[in-house]
């Protein structure tokens, strides 16, 4: 992670865990989900969480 976005996310959001924001878009997008869903994950991110 840049310098800039971990002094950003400390600077901004000091009470929040390491990429609180990739969590809560997950937890958006589980909303709409289930188990027939096909998801396809293109250019989503780096791919660092599960």
């Amino acid at each position: 992670m840049s310098k800039a976005i971990d002094w950003l996310d400390r600077f901004l959001y000091p009470g929040f865990s390491d990429h609180w924001d990739d969590w809560l878009f997950r937890r958006e997008i589980l909303k709409y989900l289930n188990s027939s869903t096909v998801l396809l994950d293109l250019g989503a991110g780096a791919g660092i969480l599960p």
